[in-house]
């Protein structure tokens, strides 16, 4: 048995450093784009904390996000941070996807299975998402809101090993743990912060059905989660900003609108082919260690699975309100990002409920060999084609080797490839060589207006989409134009 897990932990590093590799590589050609220069021009002028404070007073409450982009007011250190924001988000993502996994499945599982699970949850969570440059490059979305999910969910692994916590020492810690966590959350993002107080929410709710007491420690959890979330959501810079953006906005229709944008988004993520390969896999894993799942039948036997999809389309249908009373119609995919992934971890947090309800009940779930290794080919070959390869003959940048031409003219939809084709054909290299130009612009231009001029052959891994080039950023005149500072 040992040799066995120590087989399955080696194998999951060699996942995790195939797919990854290209992801956390391709971070050194990464370069600021669009609003980023407007930040930085903030940080620059006020330094970090007084930026951080403008911005609070001025436009949104999301304190943490903007504290993270004006921590580098200089030239230098603002480069530097784009190279390496998104390789650390990459892996504190992961810590905090082990860790929950950890806490969720209980102390029968070995570091080694943990692990394996962790690592393939991973890798086919960020196979889904909609648009990766904003996901995980671009600074003023990436820790804001993929950052945002992952936090949320090592929130939920505190909150379970403090409910279970005994020594006096442990509960210390994970409550700071949590109380830091909880404030870091709140200056983050709207969506995932709703989406962590409704999970507290319904917690609360099921520890008071399995002991008809009022749990005081997750009250307690819940009522410091409010409380944070109020200092980011009734932040003045929020009012200016929606006063400005939809002054007229109608309650009734803005709900009709979220309504429809939830329904969706639901039927986006279940158009994903690999949802349903995925979750096969998932409850034969249930089933192999159903003599394991003690800590889950303890925290989700008065649970049914029929209350979460309600439940997650309850708190999405709530989210988008503020969206669709701005008169957004649609979600953009840097957006669509956050909602994928809480989408799909309701999903599988459903799946774990029915299965935990269906054991109760004696039920059994079984597929043969074939149908699993059938399975397990089909969402391997899904993480590295996307169920989509051609070629084309535009958009080929300029080479002296012929396979630089030919991964150039090479297109799929997985993520992962893509991220190798952007490196191995030159593309990112020459992206890169692009942006420092015009950085260096911007820097001679010393707040003069500069141009950013179109970019030719751009990666798909790491250019930020919905930026249309050229456009012109004059720092002065945009400068005499903000808000009076308070």
């Amino acid at each position: 048995m040992a040799a066995w897990r120590q087989k399955h932990h080696v194998w999951s590093l060699c996942l995790l450093a195939y797919f990854f590799f290209p992801l956390l590589w391709i971070s050194q050609y990464n370069y600021p784009s669009g609003d980023d220069y407007v930040q930085f021009t903030q940080a620059h002028e006020l330094g970090t904390f007084a930026a951080v404070r403008w911005w609070y007073f001025n436009w949104t409450g999301r304190y943490t996000s903007f504290f993270i982009q004006s921590l580098f007011p200089d030239y230098d250190t603002w480069l530097t941070a784009y190279r390496i924001i998104p390789a650390v988000l990459f892996l504190v993502s992961f810590a905090c996807l082990f860790y929950f996994v950890r806490a969720f499945f209980g102390t029968r599982f070995s570091r080694s299975e943990v692990f394996t699970v962790a690592s393939v949850s991973f890798i086919l969570l960020v196979s889904l998402t909609p648009e990766i440059a904003t996901g995980f490059y671009w600074l003023p979305t990436n820790v804001q809101n993929l950052g945002a999910v992952f936090f949320s969910l090592l929130l939920l692994g505190l909150c379970i090993d403090l409910h279970c916590a005994t020594e006096s020492g442990t509960r210390i810690a994970l409550w700071v743990a949590v109380v830091v966590l909880i404030a870091v959350l709140a200056g983050l993002n709207e969506i995932s912060l709703l989406f962590s107080i409704g999970s507290i929410a319904l917690a609360t709710y099921v520890q008071f059905v399995n002991s008809r007491r009022l749990p005081t420690l997750s009250l307690a959890v819940l009522a410091l989660a409010v409380v944070f979330a109020c200092v980011g959501l009734l932040a003045p810079g929020n009012a200016l900003r929606v006063n400005h953006v939809s002054p007229h906005s109608q309650p009734i229709g803005a709900l009709v609108s979220a309504a429809g944008l939830t329904v969706y988004l639901f039927l986006r993520l279940l158009s994903l082919p690999t949802l349903f390969l995925t979750s096969a896999l998932y409850l034969v894993f249930l089933q192999v260690n159903r003599d394991r799942l003690d800590h889950l039948r303890s925290l989700l036997s008065r649970l049914r699975w029929y209350w979460i999809p309600p439940f997650v389309f309850a708190l999405t249908l709530m989210s988008l309100v503020p969206v669709t009373a701005a008169a957004i119609h649609s979600v953009p995919d840097r957006i669509a990002n956050v909602y994928i992934y809480n989408l799909a971890l309701g999903w599988f947090f459903s799946l774990t409920v029915l299965f935990i309800n269906q054991m109760s009940a004696g039920s059994r779930f079984a597929l043969p060999r074939w149908a699993i290794g059938l399975l397990s080919a089909s969402i391997l070959a899904f993480l590295l084609t996307g169920f989509d390869v051609h070629f084309t003959s535009s958009d080929i940048p300029p080479s002296s080797s012929r396979i630089q031409r030919d991964l150039s003219a090479l297109r799929t939809k997985s993520i992962y490839t893509n991220a190798y084709l952007d490196i191995l054909s030159g593309r990112a290299a020459l992206y890169a060589t692009q942006n420092e130009e015009t950085t260096n612009r911007f820097r001679a231009a010393n707040g003069g207006c500069v141009e950013f001029r179109v970019l030719s052959h751009v990666p798909e891994t790491i250019f930020v989409p919905f930026v249309k080039y050229p456009w012109t950023w004059c720092p002065d005149y945009v400068r005499l134009h903000w808000p009076s500072r308070p």
